[in-house]
């Protein structure tokens, strides 16, 4: 059976482009805005569907990579994140609520942070979506597909 629930084990904004991302105790979601704080938030267009991107710390480990390396905004543990699909809503925490937009295709940032994993990681670095629904996020907080 696949996990459809875990937790949150960190979260990270980007300020600015190319930056090291920060790792927060807390976040706040804001629907059709995205994460307070992160550069990709409030843009209108094509990042409307960039807005939050989550890994799964089991992958990060499987490549021997650390936490914000893929530049994820939202790393669980437990969470299957390759059964995720295109208009699949995930709940974080008590209340906020990301609809799945697509799979996050590796670029050449990947390379730069060890040469070979873009290639390597393919496939594998996670989803992004959009902000659906308000809610502030903790680490440690339950992450859970919606039926």
């Amino acid at each position: 059976m696949v996990a459809s629930h875990g937790s949150v084990s960190r979260l990270q904004v980007s300020e600015v482009r190319r930056e090291p991302m920060r790792s927060l105790d807390q976040v706040q979601l804001r629907a059709g805005y995205g994460i307070e704080g992160d550069r990709r938030a409030g843009r209108a267009g094509a990042s409307t569907d960039r807005q939050v991107l989550i890994m799964d710390s089991e992958t990060q480990r499987e490549l021997d990579i650390g936490p914000a390396v893929t530049r994820e905004n939202v790393t669980t543990v437990g969470l299957d994140i390759s059964v995720l699909r295109t208009g699949q809503r995930v709940r974080l925490g008590d209340s906020a609520v990301v609809e799945i937009t697509g799979d996050c295709a590796p670029c050449s940032f990947m390379d730069e942070a060890r040469p070979g994993l873009r290639e390597q990681i393919d496939g594998r670095r996670g989803v992004l979506g959009r902000v659906v629904a308000d809610g502030l996020v903790r680490q440690g907080d339950t992450v859970a597909l919606e039926q």
